[in-house]
């Protein structure tokens, strides 16, 4: 009787796999999963502008500091040009001792600067928001105009307009010592003395992004109409522009007007 259970035993065996069980030819097999690819991650209008605005805080430090440039004015003539010119145009902040800036205080409110929408910044109300730790602060060009001590003129005004009106063979005859030096971008080493030193003040009080070794056909138009006396212009409004613009550009251009935006900083921290 054993050795007949060992014989059928045995027998169930035969053909049994690995797994103890006998295949079924009636089994259909899986097909091998397909693989699909992965839709590809998009952010969303919130992600680009946190994005934007993370890498925007991060390029504020190290940029550097482009400060505005002060006139000692007993160093002069009454009758210069330049300072005439910068009398005329109200701009007497530029005579003031330098008062300094702090370059933390500096970086703090570039990184944190909202600026309005392109396009806004003429309107009336349109300001720059910013922040030193939880302190707000706000600009706008009649805040810029108290802190300059510079009163706006109160009539129509012809600049920047004017500054589309130069014939360049005339900016050239007007600008250079001698005109065949003349060439764009302009060569401030064969500049006037007058066009030399109005030059190096523009290109840092009042438009920082300018090169001053290098002055574009736009900038050397801006020297030709400071010195002009027919030019009327905002400044107060014209700097709250370029503060906007140095926003919106893409450019590593060092942080302008810091004794003015240190001025403005410390009247709001009393």
């Amino acid at each position: 009787m054993a050795s007949k259970k060992k014989a059928s035993l045995a027998e169930k065996g035969k053909g049994v796999g690995s797994s103890g069980h006998a295949p079924n030819s009636d089994v259909v097999q899986d097909p091998a999963p397909t693989e699909v690819p992965a839709r590809p991650w998009r952010r969303n209008r919130e992600q680009i502008q946190r994005d934007e605005q993370l890498a925007w805080e991060a390029s504020c430090k190290g940029r550097g500091i482009k400060a505005e440039r002060f006139i000692i004015r007993d160093s002069f003539p009454p009758d210069n040009e330049v300072i005439q010119s910068v009398v005329r145009q109200g701009l007497l902040f530029w005579f003031e001792r330098d008062p300094g800036f702090n370059i933390e205080l500096i970086e703090e409110f570039y990184k944190h600067m909202v600026v309005p929408e392109a396009g806004t910044e003429l309107h009336p109300e349109a300001r720059i928001t910013s922040r030193i730790g939880r302190i707000p602060v706000i600009v706008t060009p009649g805040i810029i105009a108290a802190r300059m001590l510079y009163a706006p003129p109160t009539g129509e005004t012809n600049y920047p307009v004017l500054n589309e009106a130069f014939d360049r063979d005339i900016v050239f005859e007007n600008m250079y010592l001698e005109k065949r030096n003349a060439m764009i971008p302009h060569r401030p080493g064969k500049f006037k003395p007058s066009f030399r030193f109005v030059n190096q003040l523009v290109c840092y009080n009042l438009d920082p992004r300018a090169t001053e070794n290098k002055p574009s056909e736009t900038t050397g138009n801006m020297l030709m109409a400071f010195l002009e006396e027919e030019t009327v212009c905002d400044w107060a409004w014209y700097i709250f522009v370029k503060i906007v613009e140095f926003r919106d550009a893409s450019t590593n251009t060092r942080l302008p007007f810091p004794v003015l935006i240190s001025s403005i900083c410390r009247a709001v921290e009393g």
